[in-house]
């Protein structure tokens, strides 16, 4: 009662004389409405209160509309009249930019009028959260000034300028507002408040595009993240078992040996989460009552039954089922750093069945080496053969070696050693009491062909050319790797048309197989297959994809989510290294990134690598026909810049040109980064004109740029009518003329984000100006460059 008296009183005090015009009658009116239902009804000074607050809302009514021009257009005024003075000084996007600023500098002047409120009238959460909410724009604010030329007299006398630095928030403070709220409530609180303050100060377009900004670069804090909470533990039953998650029923209950086998298997594969109390098809059904005692025990319980000892994070958790509150346990596995046994014997791994369902399966002793050498704990190629000798291996082979140094400007020191020098120096065999004996590594790189089939089975490279369903070639080698390396390439090589592109005065050959990607791609199969599975290293050539497979999956800690990121882990690392000391791969280990941009240079999709498995890893290259628009943007985007473009920007850039536009959620997938580097990438592309923004439906969105050729041929890909002056929509319109030699007024909607009627007064704006005619009637109706205008051009 108190609290709403108080309340109350603020709510009096802020529409009187000129205080209205802060908008804080807004957070108190939204305050009160949530308080007083609390109120007993019968209560008569409860319906005093209720009374009270019905006369404030109608006098804050009456307010807002006996002066709606002044509560409309007060700071819109102040914000265009400093525009106005900034124009000549910054150019077209510093002018966005800081507009940006701008809108972030109501939104902080706000802020801080909201924590001075809220500091008044309680301590809770929400202040810590509104101080929290504070920090984030003020530090947006700084980033957006600093985003203007340095030389810019309006940078320094805005940052001179800043309102104060956020307040200090204590840890108890954020975590009193982290447990409260869940990610949605963070994003809405003082939502309200901004958007009717800007859409009443500011305009309603402003103003929506303030709050689409707010909205757009919310994303949670890796802690956050991090944390298994009731919604994010809700969405992982919801989506079923794979290999690191799974759900066990403990109506019976669940018995301790299948639990220790359950623990055991899936820390022998990669980790993961167990779910006890969660049937198989997902549904919640609790806790055992004999197991509800406490997590600890049962952390106790599996390191002393585990060989060596396992240390599993175990919780209870509380999910609401049916209106009831019902009790799960959560174990969080982590992947043994060496096998781990049941203490009676067991060793399981997790593993996929046939039908893609997880289980577990005994983890066998032949299949040790393999398991050892995924994790990096072994190099089974630097191992040497039992029974292999010296004349295992081939002196014509050696001389290939030597050839292959010089020709791709490898270790140019092992062209002055002997035979014995060089595989010492490698690696190819170890000395024995006075004997060399081949090690693995030796024997497939300079093995002779018998030799190889005797002591390493496995080897086998299978190169096929398919025609829909008829095969045209269908050719096994079980030749030394250094031989089959060379087969490939020219097998390949011969069959690698080219589309012919003129850029100016020059020819550019774009090939329909990259050939530096598709010689890393086939290195790295040959070089990071498992040679104790059994099973060809093969390379397929279809109609419009090229497929290399090689058995044995990922290594340990990679997968298809981190390939461009993740440090370099070859499962062979001998082998690796005389690659490289050869010349064949990439020094560096970034082999990867040369197969990403070779596709993407040559105007095809990305590599895929989703048909890879738990035993076998799978890169499909793209070879139909290449968009030869996008490659000639992409040569006139790196003249631009004097350098080549990165990975990352191939891929945003090829993602906004296929599809129309990308979200900073889709970047952060396609760089297989944060969304903090995703936005960083986003702004730098956008200094460089390389891709443009636009806001809609409350997302921010990203396009291809005027340096890029801002395309346009996908429905809805246009910017909004804020994003683009008058100027740049005709510069825009008659880019696009010139380069396909005719628009439509359809496509004049979708390149500028405007309507049909105000595109078609644009287009008839730059007919009277004599820079384009119009040809036909009715749907045939499209606009080219007029004669003079072509004339003018070619003067």
């Amino acid at each position: 009662m108190k609290k709403i008296k108080m309340t109350l009183w603020f709510y009096e005090e802020c529409l009187k004389d000129d205080m209205w015009d802060v908008g804080s009658p807004l957070s108190f009116q939204q305050e009160l409405e949530a308080l007083l239902p609390q109120l007993a009804l019968e209560s008569a000074e409860a319906e005093q209160l209720e009374r009270r607050f019905d006369e404030l809302n109608q006098r804050w009514q009456q307010i807002i509309t006996a002066h709606p021009r002044q509560y409309r257009n007060k700071l819109k005024k102040t914000l265009a009249t400093e525009l106005r003075i900034i124009e000549a000084d910054l150019g077209f996007l510093p002018r966005l930019i800081y507009e940006e600023a701008l809108h972030l500098w109501v939104a902080v002047e706000t802020a801080g009028h909201v924590l001075d409120e809220l500091d008044r009238v309680d301590g809770t959460a929400r202040y810590a959260g509104e101080r929290a909410r504070y920090e984030t724009l003020w530090r947006r604010l700084e980033e957006r000034i600093l985003e203007l030329p340095q030389d810019s007299e309006v940078r320094q006398t805005r940052l001179a300028t800043l309102p104060p630095p956020p307040p200090a928030v204590t840890l108890p403070d954020v975590l009193s507002a982290v447990r409260r709220w869940t990610p949605a409530e963070r994003y809405a609180l003082g939502q309200e408040l901004e958007r009717e303050y800007l859409y009443e100060t500011v305009g309603p377009a402003a103003g929506q595009r303030a709050v689409a900004e707010e909205k757009a670069d919310y994303s949670p804090g890796e802690s956050e993240a991090q944390t298994m909470n009731q919604p994010t533990l809700q969405d992982t039953i919801g989506q079923g078992e794979t290999l690191t998650v799974e759900f066990k029923s403990d109506r019976g209950p669940f018995n301790d040996a299948e639990l220790l086998n359950t623990v055991v298997c899936m820390a022998n594969a990669t980790g993961g989460v167990l779910l006890i109390g969660v049937e198989d098809d997902g549904t919640i059904t609790g806790l055992h009552p004999t197991h509800r005692t406490r997590p600890e025990l049962l952390t106790a319980f599996i390191a002393s039954r585990t060989v060596p000892p396992l240390t599993v994070e175990v919780t209870f958790e509380t999910l609401a089922v049916g209106g009831t509150e019902t009790p799960i346990a959560v174990l969080r596995i982590p992947a043994g750093p060496q096998t781990i046994a049941t203490s009676d014997g067991r060793l399981l791994v997790r593993y996929l069945d046939t039908h893609g369902r997880p289980g577990c399966r005994p983890l066998y002793p032949h299949e040790l080496a393999s398991w050892r050498a995924d994790r990096g704990q072994i190099d089974v190629t630097a191992r040497p053969l039992p029974g292999a000798t010296w004349d295992n291996l081939d002196p014509l082979e050696f001389a290939r070696l030597r050839r292959m140094v010089e020709e791709n400007r490898g270790d140019a020191a092992l062209l002055e050693l002997s035979d014995q020098e060089i595989a010492r120096a490698l690696g190819l065999v170890r000395a024995d009491d006075g004997m060399l004996t081949p090690t693995l590594a030796g024997l497939l790189l300079v093995g002779r062909e018998a030799a190889l089939q005797k002591y390493v089975p496995a080897h086998e490279a299978a190169f096929q050319v398919l025609r829909g369903t008829d095969v045209a070639v269908n050719e096994f080698r079980r030749w030394p790797l250094l031989r089959v390396h060379e087969w490939l390439i020219q097998a390949i090589d011969v069959r690698n048309e080219e589309q012919e592109l003129m850029v100016g005065a020059f020819r550019v050959g774009v090939p329909r197989y990259d050939r530096r990607g598709t010689r890393e791609a086939i290195n790295n199969a040959l070089i990071h297959r498992d040679y104790g599975q059994l099973g060809a290293t093969h390379i397929q050539l279809h109609n419009d994809h090229a497929l290399v497979t090689n058995p044995g999956g990922f290594v340990a800690n990679v997968h298809t989510g981190n390939l461009l990121v993740v440090a370099p882990r070859p499962r062979n690392p001998l082998l690796a290294d005389v690659f490289k000391r050869i010349g064949l791969v990439e020094r560096t280990g970034r082999g990867i990134s040369i197969i990403y941009a070779g596709q993407l240079q040559n105007g095809r999709r990305p590599p895929s690598y989703d048909r890879s498995t738990e035993t076998s890893v799978t890169v499909t290259l793209d070879s139909g026909p290449a968009d030869m628009e996008f490659v000639e943007s992409v040569i006139g985007a790196s003249k631009h810049l004097s350098r080549a473009l990165t990975v990352p920007e191939l891929l945003v850039l090829w993602e906004a040109w296929t599809t129309g536009h990308v979200t900073v959620t889709e970047v952060t997938h396609l760089i297989q980064r944060d969304q903090s580097a995703a936005r960083d990438l986003l702004r730098q592309l956008q200094r460089n004109e390389l891709v443009a923004s636009f806001t809609r439906g409350g997302r921010r969105l990203y396009r291809p740029g005027p340096a890029l050729g801002g395309k346009v041929g996908h429905i809805g890909v246009g910017p909004s009518i804020e994003s683009l002056s008058r100027s740049q929509m005709e510069d825009q319109v008659i880019a696009h003329v010139r380069r396909h030699g005719r628009i439509q007024c359809g496509e004049v909607e979708t390149l500028t984000g405007q309507s049909r009627d105000q595109a078609y007064r644009l287009l008839k704006h730059l007919v009277e100006q004599g820079k384009l005619e119009l040809m036909g009637r009715g749907r045939a109706a499209h606009y080219r460059p007029a004669a003079d205008a072509l004339e003018d051009d070619t003067r």
